[in-house]
């Protein structure tokens, strides 16, 4: 009698210890990551979100279609794209700002890069721009700026889901205010996106002019790569479809809450 006991408890402690060790490995281990369930989550939470993409483009092509006065010096040879941002319904088009993929962005508004950054090659970068300058413009079409609202969030210091930083899982969210950029970071974190892999982008509003009307600044982003690896570089380029471009618009207003402008980083000239 006390050896079926025994056996009894032995038998109920393993049974116990199994149950403990799958509900700790669930708690532990985050659910693989669901576009779906972030754009939902958004959604729910009081977002409107509207799909874009990352396309191609080619300067020199675009000032000899008189498209843009300047190719500002661009590394030539080596492949550009831009994040092509869907309108928000409602707003006035402006056709110069949608033939070079340059937008208009409200402060409580954010646009969130999601998908694998490029293959492998050299160096690839993130650089949002403030392209044009409408009010108190000299010219009609808005004065170009071309003016980067930040570093370059590079291969050296972005946070992807895998060991290397090339043809990773990642995700950038590019926005303005705090309590927007939380809450969007709240809604990946939920629809299993690690932190490990989110990276948060501030926009120095304080040194833009936001906005959706045609009197408001136009911005651009641009995705920069150099020597890719092929054929996989060709395949990326050619692909608008690689990853996807989100731009996240609040319903109802909230309490603005600005981030700060950070600093550029000090650059030390070596030869």
């Amino acid at each position: 009698m006390r050896r079926f006991a025994l056996i009894s408890i032995v038998v109920v402690l393993v049974v116990a210890g199994v149950v403990a060790a799958v509900v700790f490995a669930n708690r532990g281990t985050p659910s693989q990551p669901d576009e779906a369930a972030f754009s939902s989550g958004l959604e729910g939470s009081g977002f409107l979100v509207g799909e874009g993409s990352a396309v191609k483009i080619d300067a020199s092509e675009m000032v000899d279609q008189h498209a843009i006065d300047s190719a500002a010096g661009n590394n030539a040879g080596q492949p550009y794209k831009v994040f092509a941002i869907p309108n928000r319904a409602g707003t006035e088009d402006d056709p110069a700002a949608r033939e070079v993929r340059a937008f208009r962005l409200r402060e409580d508004e954010a646009i969130v890069y999601l998908g694998p950054t490029p293959p492998q090659g050299d160096y690839f970068s993130f650089t949002p721009f403030l392209f044009s300058r409408h009010e108190g413009a000299i010219e009609p079409k808005g004065d170009w700026m071309f003016a980067a609202l930040g570093d370059p969030l590079n291969n050296m210091g972005i946070k992807t889901a895998g060991d290397s930083a090339f043809g990773a899982q990642t995700m950038v969210v590019f926005a303005a205010d705090a309590g927007v950029t939380q809450r969007v970071v709240d809604q990946a974190l939920a629809a299993g996106y690690p932190e490990s892999m989110i990276n948060t982008y501030p926009l120095p509003s304080a040194l833009l002019n936001m906005g959706d009307t045609l009197d408001s600044d136009t911005l651009l982003v641009l995705l920069r790569t150099a020597n890719l690896v092929q054929p996989a570089g060709d395949d990326y380029l050619a692909n608008d479809g690689y990853a996807k471009v989100l731009r996240v618009t609040p319903q109802e207003a909230p309490v603005a809450d600005p981030l700060p402008t950070v600093p550029m980083r000090d650059r030390e000239w070596r030869s």
